[in-house]
């Protein structure tokens, strides 16, 4: 019965902190609004991404810092237990079509079914459920443009075009985003909520749209979520020598060292 009702406890501190992080991440998005940035804990698909960088490094400059941790491995040991900082930082850029293909300009896409022919040949790739053939012999590319022509004869009547505008537009809004993970970071939190700390903070390698930012993110979201806590410290964890100097002229001035090394630089919150 104990155990029982301790993995029960276990649970509704893991919601209960899952809550708070996103909570913090809303209000992160809300501030970095104009670099189009959404925030998550580290999903699967995060986490392939990631996992993926390795392979890149090889090709990068000798400038770009490699990490010699694995992701999988620290993420398992960092949700043993509720307390932590997790963080996926995704770049959602428009890519250079943002427009219906049934109702863009020039004329041939807004005005003529030309558009959902085009659509047409780009959907059946997308649509795997879709069986290859039916048992009258049809085959899936035939299926499509019977679907399609029936569309466009539907489309031609101008109040009917207008009236079907309003559900494709959102759709086509939400395809013409391009969207990406950028970084991860991975952290926990002390005990009495003393003190947040950021272990492992990764950047995509790659070029994309948040380069050199993804380290003034984390940070900036490790100091909104302390502030929603009442946690009063942030510290981040064997800082790369290299950012020592950044860390320090964002806030991060108190040093802990080990020998020469410094294994961690903390910085005060006033709330």
């Amino acid at each position: 019965m104990g155990i029982s009702n301790n993995h029960g406890s276990i649970r509704r501190a893991e919601q209960e902190y899952k809550n708070h992080r996103q909570e913090a991440m809303k209000l992160l998005e809300a501030e970095l609004q104009e670099f189009a940035v959404s925030l998550t804990d580290i999903s699967t698909e995060s986490l392939l991404l990631a996992c993926s960088w390795k392979s890149k490094y090889p090709l990068m400059s000798k400038e770009d810092h490699q990490p010699g941790w694995d992701w999988r491995k620290e993420l398992r040991k960092f949700r043993r237990r509720p307390r932590r900082v997790e963080l996926a930082i995704w770049s959602d850029q428009p890519k250079q079509r943002s427009v219906s293909p049934f109702f863009a300009k020039p004329a041939g896409t807004s005005q003529s079914p030309a558009g959902a022919k085009r659509l047409a040949t780009t959907l059946p790739s997308a649509a795997p459920a879709i069986p290859a053939r039916l048992e009258d012999g049809t085959s899936r590319s035939q299926m499509t443009r019977r679907c399609f022509a029936g569309l466009a004869g539907f489309l031609q009547n101008p109040a009917r075009r207008y009236s079907f505008r309003g559900l494709l537009d959102p759709l086509a809004s939400h395809c013409s985003l391009s969207r990406s993970v950028c970084g991860l970071a991975l952290g926990r939190i002390s005990d009495k909520r003393v003190v947040a700390t950021i272990h492992f903070i990764e950047g995509n390698p790659s070029p994309h749209q948040l380069k050199g930012k993804i380290v003034p993110i984390a940070t900036r979201y490790l100091e909104v979520l302390a502030v929603y806590l009442g946690i009063r410290e942030i510290s981040i964890e064997n800082p790369v020598p290299d950012l020592i100097e950044y860390y320090k002229e964002s806030g991060f001035v108190r040093e802990n060292t080990k020998g020469k090394r410094v294994i961690r630089l903390l910085k005060k919150i006033i709330i």
